[in-house]
């Protein structure tokens, strides 16, 4: 949907190349593969446009290795207690780790573009916590527990693109409203995780108002 705006608004003819891993795909593992695989490196180095979607699963209810839960995907949906650990130390170690590991990538962006101009742009994480009415996953300090991390995920990532010069594109408010804590309903698919189509026309409308600069 961007590629095709991209390529009506600029007039330039516009390839699409999606490598996208639906392989609960971390900004740590992230890190260490992108210099190793060369289907990446390649694209990379020949794309005047670069989106990068990373950091969904470093979220501790996620990760399978963080400081707050170990290898326990998720925290029992009963324990109030343990979701509001999420905001303690925990957290910030997360998320020094997820700066770091987010600025290799970035860094290494940097270096297969050798300088070249490129629009990078970021998308943040929106909230998949909350649901339609019905919905028994998480008792509701889990969505609001999940809003606070989401923000704190986010404000991370737009720190680190600043600092390579590229954009940052908010996804958690147009999803989850204001606060972050409303149930993106039509904008997620059936999964109640990833976006509907709906939802990538969000995105992509998230993304056309961005533009493309530093690209004329």
């Amino acid at each position: 949907l961007f590629g095709a705006w991209v390529q009506k608004t600029t007039g330039h003819r516009v390839v699409v190349e999606n490598l996208s891993q639906h392989d609960n795909l971390t900004a740590a593992r992230m890190a260490h593969e992108l210099p190793k695989d060369p289907l990446q490196t390649d694209a990379i180095e020949s794309a005047d446009v670069v989106l990068l979607d990373i950091g969904f699963n470093d979220t501790p209810w996620n990760s399978l290795d963080d400081a707050c839960d170990g290898d326990h995907g998720f925290f029992d949906g009963n324990a109030n207690a343990s979701w509001t650990a999420l905001l303690g130390p925990c957290l910030q170690i997360e998320l020094r780790r997820y700066h770091a590991n987010l600025d290799k990538i970035l860094t290494e962006i940097d270096s297969l573009r050798a300088g070249r101009p490129t629009a990078v742009r970021l998308t943040t994480q929106y909230s998949d916590f909350g649901g339609p009415p019905g919905n028994i996953c998480c008792p509701p300090i889990a969505t609001k527990v999940a809003a606070k991390v989401k923000v704190a995920f986010n404000e991370v990532e737009c720190q680190v693109a600043s600092a390579h010069n590229d954009g940052c594109v908010d996804l958690l408010h147009p999803f989850n409203g204001s606060n972050g804590t409303t149930w993106p309903g039509d904008l997620i698919g059936p999964d109640g995780t990833h976006p509907s189509a709906a939802g990538h026309q969000k995105i992509a409308e998230r993304l056309e108002a961005s533009g493309v600069a530093p690209l004329s």
